[in-house]
């Protein structure tokens, strides 16, 4: 991964967000905010990051010697990496969105 990788990940994710951050403040100030889904994205993201980490005993040749361990790790790596393609952006849009309505929220609310 290069910067330029970031930079589309941070384009795909600028409509979520533009999406999410009035939605979020809505559902605040109507008081219909629910977290726990907000905890299930943050669980499906760091599923998928396990997944590329374990994907990393393939790349890295560190954890065993094993072909069927190895194998395994690459195949799991591999769909952690192309589900990442559609988690990262969306899920991370959704979670900045949150956190920028959350934001404004707090904000409105202390002036």
């Amino acid at each position: 991964m290069d910067i330029g990788d970031f930079k589309t990940y941070a384009l795909a994710a600028v409509p979520i967000i533009l999406l999410s951050a009035p939605l979020t403040y809505w559902q605040l100030a109507k008081g219909r905010f629910r977290a726990g889904q907000t905890w299930l994205m943050v669980k499906l993201l760091l599923i998928d990051l396990a997944m590329m980490a374990f994907g990393g005993c393939y790349w890295g040749d560190v954890c065993t010697s094993s072909d069927f361990v190895n194998g395994l790790a690459a195949m799991v790596g591999l769909i952690g990496l192309f589900i990442s393609f559609l988690l990262v952006p969306v899920l991370g849009g959704g979670l900045a969105g949150q956190g920028l309505g959350w934001a404004v929220w707090r904000m409105a609310n202390r002036l």
